[in-house]
């Protein structure tokens, strides 16, 4: 299962359907569980309602300052993850 947390709503409608049509390619191939998270003024208290729902899974965090990768990088990454997994 895919867990994908979000912090805040998406307002632009274009990213919105962008990240629907995504989705349902993904939901193919896995379960997807999605959490949104209420955008705090406070980054600590985001931050525990973030953890609030993360286990001892493999986390990828998406942000504009973390390393560039392209997409069928990112899906390597995950795929590799995946099949070394122990469940």
């Amino acid at each position: 299962m895919l867990t994908i947390i979000t912090i805040g709503k998406i307002k632009d409608q274009n990213s919105k359907q962008m990240i629907e049509m995504y989705l349902k390619r993904m939901e193919q191939f896995t379960k997807i569980k999605r959490i949104e998270i209420k955008e705090e003024k406070d980054k600590q208290k985001e931050t525990q309602n973030i953890l609030k729902h993360l286990n001892n899974d493999f986390i990828v965090v998406l942000d504009e300052y973390g390393k560039l990768m392209s997409s069928l990088e990112l899906s390597k990454t995950i795929n590799d993850k995946i099949n070394n997994s122990v469940d």
